[in-house]
């Protein structure tokens, strides 16, 4: 029989803020030293884009959940995560929560695809966030 573990386990909701942070900074210092054309080059592999898709980066409809436009699109993605996702944490446990946090994003991200395929003129740019 396995006795009670005693570790304490980290939480999703810390985890998801840290590696949001973490992606962050890297863009950041990405964006601040690289040449434009590497940044460009990054941003086309990891942001959403509907022509990212076409070329097969099914990546994209992860990867985008953790870039940010800017430090305020930052802080008020990880206030949101912090104030909302600590409640759902505790109400649905620890997996079925990143359940939700992550299929909730790829919905997402499959639902602005398809409004940049029918209505591109509006919806036609990278997603981040």
């Amino acid at each position: 029989m396995r006795g009670p573990s005693f570790r304490p386990q980290r939480s999703a909701v810390m985890v998801l803020l840290v590696v949001n942070t973490v992606v962050f900074v890297l863009q950041s210092i990405l964006q601040f030293y690289a040449e434009p054309i590497a940044f460009g080059r990054y941003a086309e592999l990891f942001a959403l884009s509907k022509d990212g898709i076409a070329k097969g980066y099914l990546w994209q409809l992860v990867t985008f959940q953790f870039m940010h436009a800017g430090p305020w699109h930052l802080i008020g993605n990880l206030l949101v995560i912090y104030f909302f996702g600590r409640a759902m944490e505790d109400t649905l446990g620890r997996n079925a929560f990143l359940k939700l946090y992550f299929s909730s994003g790829t919905i997402g991200g499959i639902v602005q695809l398809l409004f940049a395929w029918s209505v591109p003129k509006y919806f036609d740019l990278p997603v981040v966030g």
